[in-house]
């Protein structure tokens, strides 16, 4: 067998990884009656300052923030529109005493302060929270079961006093302490009076799927390697990854997902000690789930994967987590770019790639994810 060499994650993608926050909303009613499923991706993108264009004293601070919205219109047999979704707003979250929160900046090319506002978190601290992407404005045909993605960077310009001008950059960088969706009249984990989703609990309420610590995710792994056996017992195995690809929330750009449905085929392991497996597809994008009692990750990955490079473990959701960046090429057309990656706590170990992105997004598809994956690995 080849020999497995890990390297750890650079402190570079782990700094990437940790500002990435993706979700989903399973089912959200828009204008009209119209629903959709809600995917998204936000992270803190990267600030800049200059004086040129700035009166004496003042500096103009601009902040590139990266977001993703796809919606998957899931009203039956109705084409839809994004437009039914203007309400929706991504929000940031910083403590008060954030420069960002300061009442001397000021909106470029408008009047007034900056439109943050202050809310009182669990802890009992104050926090600012300003709108910094909604869909105002946006159009755009949904055929019954298809999707809509909104993906474009948002720049936000501020006038600042120059001399705090270097801090604001470098909060902007670090980003918020926690994001919010907000949908008016919508019910979630904040009652109809607050968000419909958060990513943290800061601001009084508890996400709606929290990551899974390490004894939560033996136990759920435990059963999972039991139901899997179950499956493969079954005269035709299905994947026991829900209908397909749109079961999950996205965490990447909608390239990711380019089949609608999983096709199913049992592990090959015959050159490893494997007890037994089922792969998925849906396109370039795969999805795995196998019993890898008395098999080393690193040693799966290397000699039944071919893995050329391992770096991890990381810990998710209370497993430990391996990535490496690799391509595919078609039988026909140009190579494009995949990230894998595999993910194990006990003998389960559930692994794949997925379409284009990178190392640090594939970090938080796995932390997004994982839960639900392991807790729908159930018996047929």
């Amino acid at each position: 067998m080849k020999a497995a060499v890990v390297t750890a994650m650079t402190p570079l993608d782990l700094d990437l990884a940790m500002k990435i926050t993706s979700g989903s909303i399973a089912n959200i009613t828009g204008a009209q009656g119209y629903t959709f499923k809600l995917d998204f991706t936000m992270s803190s993108g990267r600030g800049t300052k200059s004086v040129a264009n700035s009166a004496p004293g003042k500096a103009g601070v601009t902040w590139t923030l990266p977001v993703t919205l796809t919606a998957t219109n899931t009203a039956a047999s109705r084409t839809s529109d994004i437009s039914n979704l203007q309400a929706v707003t991504v929000e940031g979250v910083w403590p008060a005493d954030s420069p960002l929160c300061s009442a001397d900046n000021t909106n470029t090319g408008g009047a007034g302060t900056y439109p943050w506002r202050s809310r009182t978190g669990v802890d009992g601290a104050t926090y600012c929270v300003a709108v910094l992407r909604n869909l105002e404005g946006a159009t755009g045909s949904i055929p019954v079961g298809g999707t809509y993605s909104v993906k474009a960077d948002r720049n936000i310009d501020i006038t600042v006093p120059e001399a705090k001008s270097q801090a604001m950059v470098d909060a902007l960088g670090a980003g918020p302490v926690g994001w919010a969706i907000e949908y008016p009249g919508g019910q979630g984990p904040c009652g109809s009076a607050g968000p419909l989703w958060v990513s943290t609990a800061v601001l009084g309420c508890a996400p709606s799927q929290p990551e899974l610590t390490s004894a939560a995710a033996s136990q759920l792994s435990t059963q999972a390697v039991a139901n899997l056996h179950l499956i493969l017992q079954s005269s035709n195995p299905a994947c026991p990854f829900g209908k397909g690809p749109d079961s999950w929330a996205a965490g990447l750009l909608s390239e990711s997902r380019q089949d609608a449905t999983w096709k199913a085929n049992l592990y090959d392991a015959s050159s490893l000690p494997i007890s037994g497996g089922i792969e998925c597809f849906a396109g370039g994008m795969s999805l795995s789930a196998v019993d890898a009692s008395g098999m080393e990750t690193p040693a799966f990955l290397a000699n039944g994967e071919g893995w050329r490079e391992i770096s991890g473990p990381a810990q998710i959701s209370g497993g430990q987590a391996y990535f490496t960046a690799d391509q595919i090429t078609p039988a026909t057309g140009e190579a494009y770019p995949v990230t894998r990656f595999a993910w194990r706590s006990g003998d389960l170990l559930i692994f794949g790639r997925l379409v284009r992105g990178s190392v640090p997004q594939a970090y938080s598809w796995l932390k997004q994810n994982i839960p639900g994956m392991i807790q729908g690995i159930k018996a047929p």
